[in-house]
């Protein structure tokens, strides 16, 4: 039986098209409050300003325009929506293989990288620029060898806890001062 013809039932396939769709962001237009509101191009060239984006807890991003997203409305209301997913497929790493997850944003392809990779086999790839923290406690390290492929700068001490306990200050302390016997009698030469 072909419903679509039906004048009854025709409202309300018509309501039920408009439950979930997808949409193009145009912008970010609030980010204060509970979620971020955006405005989006839905079907037909539908604008729907200041909808409610549910991001999932603990994640955040502000998308760019351009990004797709998909909008549930409650009861086909247009008015009543929310944005439940963005993505971006102009930017979406192309190297990712089943499995594996990765954080990016559009700088991972246009500066040579910018991505955090959890890769197959347990291994964590960290592309960029610069990596910062800020820990108030310590960071602790437990790994059989750490390489570091470039120079090492410390404003702090380094400490050797090979049994002396020694730190790098107090290494240096002991060998500048020392002198050689039967020679001259003078300290190395360069100091430590």
């Amino acid at each position: 039986m072909d419903y679509s013809s039906n004048r009854l039932i025709r409202p309300i396939l018509a309501r039920l098209s408009l439950i979930v769709g997808r949409a193009v962001v145009k912008y970010l237009s609030s980010t204060s409050g509970e979620h971020q509101r955006l405005r989006v191009i839905a079907l037909n060239g539908e604008t729907i300003s200041d909808i409610d984006w549910v991001q999932a807890y603990g994640l955040e991003s502000v998308p760019l325009a351009g990004a797709e997203a998909i909008g549930v409305f409650p009861g086909g209301n247009r008015d009543n929506g929310v944005i439940v997913i963005v993505g971006d497929r102009r930017y979406r790493p192309q190297d990712i293989v089943s499995g594996e997850v990765a954080v990016y944003t559009d700088e991972d392809e246009l500066s040579g990288g910018h991505r955090v990779h959890l890769k197959r086999g347990q291994i964590l790839h960290l592309i960029g620029k610069l990596l910062t923290g800020i820990f108030t406690s310590s960071v602790t390290i437990t790994v059989p060898t750490f390489t570091i492929n470039g120079d090492l700068t410390v404003s702090g001490d380094v400490s050797d806890s090979s049994g002396t306990a020694q730190t790098m200050a107090a290494m240096r302390a002991a060998y500048n001062p020392h002198t050689h016997p039967g020679g001259a009698g003078s300290p190395p030469n360069p100091l430590m």
